[in-house]
């Protein structure tokens, strides 16, 4: 769709659609409404400050009204995120980070900027304005290359995530607990295994995980744990199949 023409005014966009209808939190995608496109310039004006009291933020080069937003009001704790693409700053928090640039930010740092993109997208008293011209769209609209960019972190992002899931279903962690007469404790129960039953009796052991190569506690059945002491490590004076070790 071809954005809207129309002068920058009071509370042009307050009929504007609340979510672009623009993907899910797994399948997340530019806003298929370009709304109305503004530039930087424009943008700018959008502080609280005008003759409207508008007050607009952009993140990823999506605009929003935010005008009903306390924290976004002049003095508000939000308020450095105003009338521009801060893109930077969502994933930092801090105001010296105003840049809308995250092409350098790991996969995960950018996934939570595009946390704050889907907040804004179906937040019930946010408005979806338009696209910013500028590092995420082109004059018309079209995703540029850093667009592209983020959407392919936040999609390796999202299937390492899934990875990381299955991993822990498959190796849940171990319960842990700590007083000063026992020092640390680990121990299992076969609850801890949600999608499917136990063949034999859970026991703690020291796993590294293949997807991050950080070592954790993870409860692992007997006889899985036996035929493969290399990648399942009995802590140290642990009976052979107790349910319960110390880890310090």
């Amino acid at each position: 769709p071809s954005a809207s023409k129309q002068p920058l005014g009071p509370k042009l966009y307050k009929d504007r659609p609340k979510n672009p209808e623009a993907g899910t939190d797994e399948t997340w995608r530019p806003p298929k409404d370009n709304g109305v496109f503004l530039t930087k310039e424009e943008l700018a004006t959008f502080d609280g400050s005008n003759d409207y009291g508008d007050i607009y933020v952009a993140v990823i080069g999506e605009v929003y009204d935010v005008s009903t937003g306390e924290y976004y009001k002049p003095g508000g704790g939000y308020h450095f995120f105003a009338a521009k693409d801060g893109s930077r700053g969502f994933s930092t928090g801090s105001a010296k980070d105003s840049s809308d640039s995250i092409n350098d930010l790991q996969d995960g740092e950018v996934a939570g900027v595009v946390g704050w993109a889907m907040f804004y997208r179906t937040h019930e008293n946010y408005t979806y304005v338009g696209k910013l011209i500028g590092t995420y769209y082109d004059e018309e609209g079209n995703p540029t290359q850093a667009q592209k960019n983020a959407i392919a972190k936040y999609e390796a992002n999202r299937a390492l995530q899934k990875r990381m899931e299955k991993d822990r279903e498959d190796f849940p962690n171990c319960n842990k607990y700590w007083n000063k007469d026992e020092g640390s404790q680990a121990w299992c129960k076969d609850s801890l295994l949600k999608n499917r039953i136990a063949t034999s009796t859970l026991v703690p052991r020291k796993r590294i995980n293949p997807i991050n190569n950080k070592e954790a506690c993870v409860c692992v059945e007997y006889e899985v744990a036996r035929e493969d002491k290399v990648t399942y490590k009995l802590y140290p004076n642990c009976e052979d199949t107790a349910t319960q070790c110390r880890a310090d």
